[in-house]
């Protein structure tokens, strides 16, 4: 829950005055080139408002200065020696790119780590040692488990091209070992931090922490002409075989297993910036994702217009709507809309004769379908239901989708600010936290699995991947010529 504008005005001001008290602020004359640093203190600013906020400017439309808060601000925040947070870091690292670069982080990063000796204490040795322990200690600790974090995580997408970036790294780790040395008696704990962060790096050079989980998908996820997987080619389907002849059951489960072998993959990134309309090739498993749910909605819809007679027809639809019964008991959410989506599609719905002797059994379970995801007052239904499910489950993910596309788009993500103290622009970092929470809400679906509710079956997934990659043949307008040839009969066996 956010914080009221209160609070959040009292925090900036212990910041600040804390900022103040160590010496840390803009105007802060520093050894090293202030102009090598203009650049990237004009990305620095952030700011906990947003354009919602229209309570804390009373309508006025002035930015005011207890909403803002710099890079160097943030940092303050996540590495406080009293602060238990790790949200905060963990969302500036995810999103940075947003509004800043990487070598932008860095800096003020390894800015933070050097926590001088208040004036006011210099000539206190019991004050000094006190502050040392109890404040800059704490504070390095943080320092150095964010940067072995962001490495370990974003190596690849971070690091690993981006030259300047190491060359910064390598300053600090080179300074890092200096000070390991000449502050051995004051500060001990820089040894060890220094040895643990520099045999990281040199580990990440050699092989990055995520290669082989990153190796290991790319095979998994390697398609063939026929749209079959790597590990699946060799299953040998039996002659005579039938999807006709499995259970709605059986095909669910299968689905379900397909559908959550692309979730659990989704990287947290994939979902940053509507990365999968914007820059596609950063998103593949989240469009993996939109293209399994669009190839069962055309697989159902087949599966039901194929069939010979009137009564075939009605039998599909039952079948169909059993398969969307099995997706709501084993919480599959995402395939049991694409079960409702098909089934409610104009080709279908209009088949009414095909309906009317569908039992009314599985007539009730689709209204209960339909009742779950009615998307009246956003999605209310499913929202308050799904709050109360635990894994394994699979959310409906283009609800999520359209989460983090309202964040996106109605939210700006700079603001112009131009007052006495702050000037430029500044970055809605509130646009950052909520999307970061949006994420947070499908991290525990994503690590629990199904391995104990559905057993594998390959050939029937070998099957079913080779149906799903027929599904591109079938566009809108062939899908509606063969329902209007099914309509056409079924009116003339009903009219008999």
């Amino acid at each position: 829950q956010k914080p009221s504008q209160q609070v959040v005005r009292n925090a900036i001001e212990v910041l600040n005055t804390y900022e103040s008290r160590l010496g840390l602020g803009r105007n802060k004359k520093k050894k090293s080139s202030q102009d090598n640093n203009k650049q990237d203190d004009e990305q620095s600013y952030i700011t906990l408002g947003g354009p919602n906020d229209k309570d804390a400017n009373k309508g006025d439309g002035s930015d005011k200065e207890e909403d803002t808060l710099t890079l160097e601000q943030i940092i303050i925040w996540s590495t406080h020696e009293n602060m238990r947070d790790n949200d905060t870091m963990e969302t500036l690292i995810l999103t940075h790119k947003q509004f800043t670069n990487s070598l932008t982080l860095l800096k003020n990063l390894r800015r933070r780590f050097d926590v001088p000796i208040p004036n006011d204490i210099r000539n206190d040795e019991n004050k000094i040692n006190e502050f040392r322990l109890n404040v800059q200690k704490r504070i390095q600790l943080k320092v150095v488990k964010s940067l072995r974090d962001w490495m370990k995580q974003y190596w690849d997408e971070d690091f690993l091209n981006d030259l300047d970036l190491q060359k910064e790294l390598i300053a600090w780790l080179a300074e890092l070992e200096q000070l390991s040395s000449t502050k051995q008696t004051e500060c001990p704990w820089i040894a060890p931090l220094s040895s643990m962060v520099t045999k990281e790096y040199e580990r990440f050079k050699l092989k990055s922490p995520n290669q082989a989980k990153k190796l290991q998908q790319a095979e998994y996820f390697r398609l063939n002409e026929h749209g079959v997987p790597k590990h699946l080619e060799a299953v040998v389907i039996k002659k005579g075989y039938k999807l006709s002849n499995t259970t709605a059951e059986d095909l669910a489960d299968q689905i379900t297993l397909m559908d959550y072998k692309i979730f659990s993959n989704i990287a947290e990134r994939e979902c940053i910036g509507q990365a999968w309309k914007k820059k596609k090739e950063t998103s593949p498993n989240v469009l993996a994702m939109i293209q399994q749910f669009n190839n069962l909605t055309v697989f159902v819809q087949l599966q039901i217009l194929s069939e010979k007679s009137l009564r075939d027809r009605s039998k599909a639809i039952k079948r169909v709507i059993k398969m969307g019964e099995r997706f709501k008991e084993v919480k599959n959410f995402n395939s049991l809309c694409a079960i409702l989506g098909a089934l409610n599609s104009s080709p279908i719905h209009r088949l009414k004769h095909a309906w009317q002797k569908v039992p009314e059994k599985q007539l009730n379970q689709f209204e209960s379908f339909k009742q779950i995801f009615v998307n009246t007052r956003n999605f209310r239904n499913f929202r308050t239901m799904f709050r109360n499910v635990s894994p394994p489950a699979i959310p409906y993910f283009g609800l999520f989708l359209q989460d983090l596309v309202f964040i996106d788009d109605g939210n700006d993500q700079f603001k112009q600010i131009d007052n006495f103290k702050q000037h430029g622009f500044m970055v809605n970092f509130n646009k950052c936290v909520r999307t970061m929470d949006r994420i947070k809400n499908i991290r525990l679906y994503q690590t629990n699995s199904y391995k104990n509710v559905c057993k594998p079956q390959e050939n029937l997934q070998k099957i079913l991947y080779q149906e799903f990659n027929k599904m591109k043949e079938f566009d809108e307008d062939k899908i509606w010529e063969m329902s209007t040839h099914v309509k056409k009969a079924d009116e003339q066996k009903a009219g008999r």
